[in-house]
């Protein structure tokens, strides 16, 4: 499936993602908020954002968006 910018997907669990992970498409790429994340560690407070080319998993779910809504 091809994705638009701005869907967010959720990728299915995996051996890398064991509770399964959100990423948001841009024009860059894929964002991906815990790009460097360590399993093995678990330690949250060195993750650090970043852009991949392509999705890791396989996604499961997506979030598309809706035209913009202007608001009086």
């Amino acid at each position: 499936m091809r994705f638009t910018e701005n869907t967010i997907v959720f990728i299915r669990r995996s051996k890398d993602y064991p509770a399964g992970h959100y990423l948001a498409k841009t024009k860059t790429g894929w964002m991906d908020p815990w790009i460097n994340f360590d399993l093995s560690s678990l330690n949250l407070n060195y993750a650090q954002s970043g852009f991949r080319k392509r999705l890791p998993e396989k996604a499961i779910y997506a979030v598309f968006p809706a035209k913009a809504i202007t608001f009086k």
